[in-house]
């Protein structure tokens, strides 16, 4: 934690895809802030949250509930940029704060949420159906679109590439 001025600002290191505990009057703010876009744009931001911590602007308009048109769409991340919501950064966006992320993934619906990581997951596996760096991926957003039957295959490959990279010194 690191004052500046009369705000805190929180540096946090998490585990890839874990969420991050928000004090609820951080949580608060960013919520009134999300709260006080356009709805396509706070929708954005929303759906935004499900695909990651970076995204490409075809990625966002795909996800998107409100099928926007591509002009709506980057007015929408523009806004977000000009907000201070999102980054450019390269060919991609990004949240420009962790607790962002989280606070925009916490105010979708349940139903909302796991839609939006179902068509996700199907967004993951028509772009890159071989890529065996998607399976983690694949397996977090099947699993938070409550679709176990689809998640356990995911979850089994990741477990098993992951094991020689994290399995503890043989005896």
């Amino acid at each position: 934690i690191e004052p500046v001025g009369d705000l805190v600002r929180v540096h946090a290191i998490t585990a890839a895809m874990q969420p991050v505990v928000v004090p609820t009057d951080v949580h608060r703010v960013v919520a009134g802030t999300v709260d006080c876009l356009e709805p396509l744009t706070a929708l954005t931001l929303k759906a935004a949250a499900i695909l990651g911590s970076r995204f490409t602007a075809g990625q966002a308009r795909e996800l998107h509930p409100m099928a926007p048109t591509v002009e709506q769409a980057d007015a929408a991340l523009t806004e977000l940029v000009a907000r201070g919501l999102l980054v450019v950064d390269g060919d991609r966006f990004r949240f420009q704060h962790s607790i962002t992320r989280d606070v925009a993934a916490s105010l979708l619906t349940p139903a909302q949420h796991r839609s939006l990581h179902r068509r996700a997951a199907e967004m993951i596996e028509a772009e890159r159906p071989d890529d065996p760096d998607a399976v983690e991926l694949l397996a977090h957003h099947r699993r938070d679109a409550d679709d176990a039957a689809r998640a356990l295959p995911y979850l089994s490959d990741a477990a098993l590439s992951s094991g020689p990279t994290f399995a503890g010194p043989q005896t």
